[in-house]
């Protein structure tokens, strides 16, 4: 279902999420920390307790280190930003496929895709004219999204239960099931492509 492409996404983007939080808060602590570092110095001077002392190459192993936490984290928080942006935007992609999607009155889903097929049964208009005319008429709009979500699902018949016909889309012919003897046939047409004329 659509929702199962949804869901995997989205948790990946709250884990990324989260995960840019962190990185956030990691890198404003080890910013502070390096500040509080460079200010032992200074407070050293004030305090003459041995405790209080700490010598300048402690301080700058220190920092050091901090240093290369901090690029360390910031080379994780970007890491992390990318990934969200990327997932953001793949989420994006993921829900205009999924609002091209939507229910029909029978609760059949289809896309918009659909709308640009048109499926269409043979059919003598005027049974009584001296010419015999055969002319495509098109299905409505509900027997059209059924007929293309049963090809597109490969199946090799579908029945249009308010209308009595019968769909064989491997011969592509319409049966009527009260009159075995009209078998009609059938064709698809992309809209779209002007090359492919409905009549």
């Amino acid at each position: 279902m659509v929702i199962d492409y949804l869901i995997r996404p989205i948790r990946i983007v709250l884990i990324q999420s989260v995960l840019f939080v962190i990185e956030s808060f990691l890198s404003t602590v080890t910013t502070s920390i390096i500040i509080i570092s460079y200010q032992i110095i200074p407070l050293t001077t004030i305090f003459h307790h041995k405790k209080f002392t700490v010598s300048e190459r402690e301080i700058n192993n220190n920092t050091k280190m901090f240093i290369f936490l901090l690029i360390l984290l910031r080379s994780i928080h970007g890491i992390c930003f990318y990934n969200f942006l990327f997932e953001k935007k793949f989420r994006n992609i993921l829900i205009k496929l999924i609002r091209r999607v939507k229910k029909d009155s029978n609760g059949t889903t289809t896309t918009i895709l659909s709308t640009h097929i048109q499926w269409y049964w043979k059919s003598r208009r005027d049974p009584w004219a001296s010419i015999d005319v055969n002319e495509w008429e098109p299905y409505s709009d509900d027997q059209n999204r059924i007929i293309e979500k049963a090809f597109r699902n490969n199946a090799e018949y579908v029945n249009l239960k308010e209308s009595d016909y019968i769909i064989d889309l491997k011969r592509l012919i319409q049966m009527n099931a009260r009159d075995s003897t009209k078998q009609p046939p059938i064709k698809r047409v992309n809209l779209e492509d002007q090359s492919h004329p409905t009549n």
